[in-house]
């Protein structure tokens, strides 16, 4: 029997790319994928010496396997840039990052079929 979980999971991930995503471009170095992406946002808390301070970023939550880049499977890495075209045509770029030691990207569900990718804004053009 096939597993149900990751049967959901694909099926979330499906109704996710169709009704609730937009279209960015993930790129490293010259390499670029097109993925259909979901618009998230955490929160992460620093102890700075000083006190807490809590971070914002924006996430991008994308199926694992569309993540392709030169036709080899990949995984998000610090440094790798989102970029996102806004409804008024300037074009946003998101840097994906790891804040207080947690780690640039993270499984959505138990069978990863979908992962949220930690960013913060670089600049819009």
């Amino acid at each position: 029997m096939p597993d149900l979980m990751a049967r959901a999971a694909a099926f979330v991930a499906d109704k996710l790319a169709a009704h609730a995503s937009r279209r960015v471009t993930y790129v490293r170095g010259q390499e670029a994928a097109e993925l259909d992406a979901t618009v998230g946002r955490s929160s992460f808390d620093l102890d700075d010496g000083h006190g807490i301070v809590r971070f914002h970023v924006r996430d991008y939550v994308v199926r694992r396997a569309d993540l392709v880049l030169s036709g080899i499977p990949a995984v998000p890495r610090r440094g790798d840039v989102v970029e996102e075209r806004m409804p008024d045509g300037t074009c946003e770029r998101h840097e994906v990052v790891n804040l207080a030691g947690a780690p640039e990207w993270r499984p959505c569900d138990s069978s990863g079929v979908l992962i949220r990718i930690h960013t913060k804004r670089l600049e819009a053009t």
